[in-house]
């Protein structure tokens, strides 16, 4: 949105703008920090029969653990859930340890 004006100080005519980036907030953050979590939940619970009802509780619950996206600044910055695969390093060490072990069984069983 971009807001142009004029107005006059001391006597002076003066021409402004102003533009104003909006960025909306994900459906469900009840706490409005970019992020729909536990926090949302514990906001709605208490404002549930006054600023919030049942359906407002559907929409947390669909939109829980999603942000703004990458870019804006908030703490998870994905839309992903927060237990997407991650590889564990011990995955890779064992993997290491069995190509190192292999030469050692072809010496044990020669076929």
């Amino acid at each position: 949105n971009t807001i142009v004006g004029t107005g006059s100080r001391n006597n002076t005519l003066e021409a402004f703008v102003a533009v104003l980036n909006i960025v909306p907030e994900p459906s469900g953050d009840f706490n409005h920090d970019g992020i729909v979590d536990a926090a949302d939940y514990v906001v709605w619970r208490k404002g549930l029969g006054t600023s919030y009802d049942q359906d407002d509780y559907g929409v947390w619950r669909e939109n829980f653990g999603s942000s703004l996206g990458p870019g804006s600044g908030v703490a998870l910055p994905s839309t992903e859930p927060l237990s997407a695969a991650v590889p564990e390093p011990a995955a890779i060490a064992l993997l290491l340890i069995a190509a190192a072990l292999r030469p050692l069984r072809a010496r044990i069983n020669p076929r």
